[in-house]
């Protein structure tokens, strides 16, 4: 490409978007701890916390009121068109043949001119203002809570009064701290336009230059919480924004058991609230790529030429803080035996539940609303590895080894001050979802949505309704990396049918990755060492340590992914650890 002079985009931004985002914060609290009698003692608060919005100092922002958007100031874009003469949109079109076209004058110019704004025809910042909302700070478009109530509680309970068996139990409202993301207002057409060529090669600057030097299209604007918006189908309304809210309990129950061991077993909750997404409108109609109008080469055009609301711009972004975002649940078992006579051990075991919204897409909500987002994108979380364990035992111990020949004086030097101790921990994998890629071209291939999904949505699986976990047969002559650990029927691409777009089935987690386990292994000595002069001696520790013990391969991660091609799957990794 660099020889051919051939490049996808060139841009040039007016000069630097140079913003300072900032915000207050401040928090107040009083508590007390108050033994009502020596068998029962209560702690209880309540903390205060002013969230300030974030807002921007260097009047550097801007932001889009729908009252400001004048529909004959709405930009016009060059649209795709196959010379000479056109061809459908599910038709092919040869290189040479590619240019774009002017609504407005059918002149034709270069296929780099496709999706940008033609000359006079209209203007990006329709709509557009800066400074922030009138009567507020400088660069302040939205609004927090005044106040942020934060009470807490707990308990300590002997409930036999012979201090060998305990209930404990707490409980609280926690805000998590407010960050710069959830600023949308930076830069912006009215702020600093970025100039462009597309899709172009150096032998067409020519065509570009003689039309107007560099070419504008239009970006995506964000609007102020609290302006209207068009919405479609069951999308939900921006609503008041709120601080991200956490719910944390637990309830424990603790008993003295006998032989220096204390046996407990806890319930604990978290659970999260009103967490910030960032949303769009001005989307395009459902199913728009559906129809062979808004193809070219059978493939998607620019979503800009179909925004329903406002022409001539992006997608409008705004805020929301609807989402449940954390769902945790954990039952948490715990043994431990203090040190006596040189042994000390015990045991923790967690069963645990994490689930959450995972995700978001405009047409989903628009087509089936709130339940309709929960259903698809409701599950445990599987970007992190850590966040959906749902078993965990670890056992460690320590034993000072006592000497066999504790009378005879040269043994006594060999065996004495020795201990072993180590952590063996068990644990299953964390969720994984599959992702279906493929390499065919065509609008029913890169975006079976039909809708302008792009990203994650896009490239989930559909389930097939085959047995995930049986319906295969391993192939037990290789190792079991190379096995594949679930079948490979039970997942397919999507395709759209009769001009309805499919968004995929497949639900959040449906798989998780390998579960592992580990030992650890510690054997050491303490060799007691007079200091000459000195009122107290020292020590000289020798220590072997053994990592991963019996030397197991240990998977961690599945591969998932699957690439599609004509004739199907052609990831040969596919259920592999």
């Amino acid at each position: 490409n660099a020889l051919l002079g051939v490049f996808t985009p060139y841009d040039e931004r007016a000069f630097p978007v140079d913003a300072e985002v900032r915000h207050w914060q401040w928090d107040s609290y009083a508590q007390d701890s108050w033994r009502l009698s020596p068998r029962f003692t209560m702690d209880y608060g309540l903390r205060v916390t002013h969230h300030g919005a974030v807002y921007e100092t260097r009047e550097m922002n801007s932001a889009f009121d729908p009252d400001l958007w004048k529909a004959n100031q709405a930009a016009v874009l060059y649209r795709p068109f196959c010379r000479p003469s056109g061809v459908a949109g599910n038709q092919a079109c040869a290189a040479n043949n590619r240019a774009a076209i002017n609504p407005i004058n059918g002149n034709i110019v270069s296929q780099s001119f496709v999706g940008t704004v033609v000359p006079g025809s209209g203007d990006i910042a329709n709509g557009q203002f800066t400074g922030g909302l009138p009567g507020k700070k400088s660069g302040w478009y939205y609004d927090m809570p005044a106040l942020s109530w934060a009470p807490r509680f707990g308990i300590a309970w002997d409930v036999t009064g012979d201090q060998k068996t305990a209930i404990r139990a707490s409980g609280g409202i926690f805000y998590n701290f407010i960050n710069r993301s959830q600023y949308l207002y930076n830069g912006g057409p009215l702020v600093s336009q970025v100039r462009s060529v597309l899709n172009s090669t150096l032998d067409e600057l020519d065509d570009v230059a003689r039309v107007g030097n560099l070419v504008v299209s239009p970006q995506q604007v964000n609007i102020p919480a609290g302006f209207d918006i068009p919405m479609h189908g069951e999308q939900m309304p921006q609503g008041k924004l709120q601080p991200e809210k956490n719910y944390q309990g637990n309830v424990a129950f603790q008993r003295d058991i006998g032989f220096k061991t204390v046996a407990e077993v806890v319930w604990v909750g978290n659970f999260g609230r009103h967490s910030w997404r960032t949303k769009t409108a001005n989307n395009i109609a459902p199913y728009a790529y559906g129809k062979v109008e808004n193809l070219f080469r059978n493939e998607p055009i620019n979503a800009n030429f179909l925004r329903r609301d406002y022409p001539g711009l992006g997608a409008i972004r705004y805020l929301t803080t609807d989402d449940e975002i954390l769902n945790y649940n954990a039952l948490q078992l715990s043994v431990n035996r203090r040190l006596d006579h040189g042994l000390q051990m015990g045991l923790a075991y967690t069963l645990s539940k994490a689930e959450g919204l995972q995700g978001w897409d405009y047409l989903t909500e628009e087509l089936y609303g709130k339940q309709g987002i929960r259903d698809r994108y409701y599950g445990p979380p599987s970007v992190s590895q850590t966040q959906d364990r749902r078993h965990i035992l670890v056992l460690h111990y320590s034993y000072a080894l006592p000497n066999p020949t504790p009378g005879v004086p040269v043994m006594k030097w060999v065996l004495d001050g020795w201990e072993a101790s180590g952590v063996t921990q068990f644990t299953t994998g964390n969720p994984l979802d599959p992702v279906c890629n493929t390499n065919l071209a065509g609008v029913e291939n890169t975006d079976p949505s039909l809708s302008g999904i792009t990203g994650a949505p896009n490239l989930r699986c559909e389930l097939t309704g085959d047995p995930i976990f049986s319906g295969y047969t391993p192939n037990t002559s290789v190792p079991d990396a190379f096995q594949v650990h679930f079948n490979p029927a039970a997942f397919r691409r999507a395709l759209p049918s009769n001009g309805i777009g499919n968004l995929r089935n497949a639900p959040m987690g449906v798989l998780r990755h390998a579960s592992w386990w580990n030992w650890e292994f510690t054997l050491s000595r303490r060799i007691p060492v007079k200091v000459p002069g000195a009122a107290r001696g020292g020590n000289v520790r020798i220590q072997l340590q053994l990592y991963n013990m019996w030397d197991a391969v240990e998977f961690t991660q599945m591969a998932a992914t699957y690439t599609f091609s004509a004739t199907g799957n052609t990831n040969a990794t596919t259920g592999q650890y």
